[in-house]
């Protein structure tokens, strides 16, 4: 899966076929026609280049593509006729609209001797070998997402308020006058504001909309996300966190309450039974490119249909969760106080579950509730619907998902082990179901050897909850992902309120949102270390000692076929560590948006390529920093307030001293039609960084032809104080900047501007 989802992190920069329908020349799929004649599908995107029509992805389908290559046409393969016609891109666009499914299609295409189906911009080879291929047309409903199609009915974008710095961009902007240039600011924005209109799917999260539609406000929509965050950081009730949770994320996925409905549980349990298997594989496929890009690609799109139903069930489950969980903590109060003998009928299954003192147990709808003494006990979470446990060092154990609707856990006191060695298998997994752990004092450890755990709503809700102490959080072995704080068609919170805690993980961990799903971890206070940086998952760019992490505040969607969802971290206090692999640290990719916010303290941030505030296809992401002395490294491309195609980024640094180190494509640059900002208000801040940076944007071949606007960079520095920057900035200056030149002449291909006053 991540083959389609992050096609760009392998180099190849190909649009998938949904994604540029609206181009010319790129087929572009759409509601079915009359039954009597289905539409076709073969799964190519083409690209008018001065060589002719080339190949620029292979989608899964007819041809049996993975998005760059199938065993005949290839990603890069110059087309020479489609039926015995040669056109442009544009005529074999309109003759493949023209067929229907079980029309053949006859390719005679040409491919270089040095063909490379992974390179940055495909180009195709006149001279090159000739082939052909035939192919059936299939139906173009059982290949391709729901991206197009519009938001679901009953749904509305409110209108997006003015950003923090919205207006002194664009006033400086016009006095620069890049806003009313050729390509300029203004046309740039009119064209994502609209782009994001043609590609609008069902389920589209608002905030993603509203970013790309608005993009110089992401600021302020963080911000709104940041006001409803911080309300789960405050010492509430069981009940009112889990109401506060269920609010939370019926708002930012914009779902519909279906609390009332009938039989919530029972219609939850009915989707597992049928969808579970795609589910779990789905799950595992977004990390390991497994799935779904072969024959089995319409299943999954059945499934992700599917989805936003799903997510909406589970959190309708919040009240009723909140409901045993009060019931549960009335029960332990009873039994303390007075404890109670186990019933007969019980006796067998509880040994089963539990080692150590039990102070009483219950059925409830035929699940075992138990409440667990001062001792330290060890719990078989799998046998266990509902625990609470008044004391000791216990340790809990999950090798299988919770098996009915929810499993609650209310964990006293005491140094807890909860330990998962199975996928989607907890602790706090929600896998078509609600997963409560709320363990409330002690050094706890939490891990997981699998994926789906910890914190995790992957068709479900997942919600962790740790008052105090100094916690662990490891998910780190190769088969980790989907962890502490992540959703999938769902939402996985992870709360912690006091202590230095680590969270250790690998990839797709710490704050990370695939489609229609919401991850996020708030951190109250310590000084905490968060760690998505290898060794077992290998750079998607073959760099060699960097690894791919797509965590610490991740949003993404599967390219081409579904929108992303949101990541975020919010972490309000203490001198935090930060330390990412590729994608990672408030970084969105295809319709996702990636958040992080460090509200104080000395923070150091190391992330790689497409990190620390960036974005790429069509997405949003934002780092914001409200005080203290921090430094941001980056030894790859695209960081630091950076954004790749048609999106919008941010770094937003507050006070401090802060120091910035970047490679190319950094420190306040857009590229390929996109909005790449850095602002630091205040403090003696150093910079370094290779061109494009500060700035300046980088290259702009994508969308070009088509659209006729440029990208914009912008660093702004505002404080009055003497900052350090590289030869060719200076403290105290206000210019406009090109693409990779000193010089800024008017035809360059991009506009930016740098301000430090």
């Amino acid at each position: 899966m991540i083959a389609l989802a992050l096609s760009v992190a392998v180099g190849a920069f190909a649009q998938a076929a949904d994604p540029e329908a609206t181009a010319p020349g790129v087929e572009e799929p759409a509601a079915a026609p009359a039954p009597i004649r289905k539409r076709g599908y073969a799964g190519l995107a083409l690209r008018q280049n001065p060589e002719g029509v080339v190949v620029i992805a292979v989608q899964p389908g007819p041809f049996g593509g993975d998005s760059f290559k199938s065993p005949s046409i290839w990603r890069g393969d110059l087309i020479v006729s489609m039926n015995g016609q040669s056109l442009d891109a544009v005529g074999y666009y309109q003759l493949l609209r023209s067929m229907a499914a079980g029309d053949t299609v006859r390719l005679v295409y040409r491919r270089a001797p040095n063909a490379d189906p992974y390179s940055g911009v495909p180009h195709g080879d006149p001279a090159g070998e000739e082939r052909s291929v035939e192919i059936v047309l299939d139906d173009v409903a059982r290949w391709t997402g729901d991206l197009g199609q519009g938001l679901a009915p009953g749904r509305a974008v409110p209108a997006t308020q003015p950003g923090e710095f919205e207006g002194l961009i664009l006033d400086k902007a016009a006095q620069l006058g890049l806003r009313t240039a050729p390509g300029g600011v203004d046309p740039l924005l009119a064209n994502l504001a609209e782009f994001q209109q043609k590609i609008l799917a069902p389920h589209t999260l608002l905030a993603v909309i509203q970013a790309l539609e608005r993009p110089l406000s992401l600021d302020r929509i963080e911000a709104d996300i940041a006001s409803r965050v911080r309300l789960l950081a405050e010492p509430q009730t069981v009940q009112e966190t889990i109401l506060a949770v269920q609010r939370l994320l019926l708002s930012t996925l914009d779902l519909p309450d279906l609390q009332s409905e009938p039989d919530v549980a029972g219609k939850l349990t009915a989707a597992r039974r049928e969808y579970e298997r795609r589910a779990a594989n789905l799950a595992s496929g977004m990390r390991d490119e497994s799935a779904p890009v072969g024959p089995d690609l319409p299943d999954y799109l059945d499934l992700m249909r599917a989805g936003p139903q799903i997510a909406a069930l589970s959190i309708a489950m919040l009240p009723k969760v909140a409901r045993y969980a009060a019931e549960l903590e009335q029960f332990a109060r009873e039994v303390s106080a007075s404890p109670q003998p186990i019933p007969p009928e019980l006796v067998e299954r509880v040994r089963a579950a539990v080692e150590g003192p039990v102070l009483g147990a219950r059925l409830v709808d035929d699940e075992l509730w138990v409440v667990g003494g001062e001792e330290a006990n060890r719990y078989n979470m799998d046998l266990i619907a509902a625990v609470f446990d008044v004391g000791g060092s216990d340790v809990y154990t999950f090798s299988a998902p919770a098996r009915g609707a929810y499993q609650i856990i209310i964990d006293q006191s005491g140094d807890d082990t909860y330990e998962s060695r199975a996928d989607l298998a907890g602790p706090a997994a929600g896998f078509f179901s609600v997963s409560l752990l709320w363990d409330r004092g002690g050094n706890d450890r939490y891990v997981s050897h699998a994926v789906g755990s910890i914190g995790a709503g992957v068709f479900g809700v997942g919600v962790l909850i740790d008052d105090s102490g100094n916690d662990q959080y490891i998910n780190d072995t190769p088969g980790a992902g989907w962890s502490q704080g992540a959703g999938l068609y769902g939402g996985g919170v992870l709360i912690d309120r006091g202590g230095d805690d680590v969270y250790q993980a690998q990839i797709l961990s710490q704050g990370v949102g695939g489609p229609v799903g919401f991850g996020l971890i708030v951190d109250a206070s310590g000084n905490d270390t968060y760690i998505a940086n290898g060794p077992h998952f290998a750079s998607a760019y073959q760099t060699p000692g960097v690894f791919l992490g797509m965590s610490q505040g991740f949003g993404f969607g599967i390219r081409g076929y579904a929108a992303g969802g949101i990541g975020a971290i919010y972490d309000l206090a203490g001198n935090d560590r930060y330390s990412v692999g590729e994608f990672g640290q408030g970084v969105g990719y295809f319709q996702g948006l990636g958040i992080l916010h460090d509200a104080a303290g000395d923070d150091r941030y190391v992330g790689s390529r497409y990190a620390q505030g960036s974005a790429a296809h069509q997405a949003a992401g934002i780092l914001v920093d409200e005080s203290g002395d921090d430094s941001y490294v980056c030894a790859g491309a695209a960081a630091q307030g950076v954004a790749w195609d048609q999106s919008i980024a941010m770094l937003i640094d507050r006070a401090g001293n802060d120091s910035y180190s970047g490679y190319v494509l950094a420190q306040g640059s857009g590229a390929e039609q996109a909005i790449g900002i850095l602002i630091d208000l205040d403090g003696q801040d150093t910079y370094q960084c290779l061109m494009p940076c500060l700035g300046q944007s980088g290259e702009n071949t994508y969308h070009y032809d088509e659209d006729k606007v440029y990208s914009f960079s912008v660093l702004i520095h505002l404080g009055g104080k003497s900052d350090t920057y590289p030869a060719w900035r200076s403290n105290g200056e206000l210019r406009r900047t090109g693409t990779l030149r000193f010089e800024e002449p008017a035809s360059s291909d991009g506009y930016g501007m740098f301000l430090d006053e």
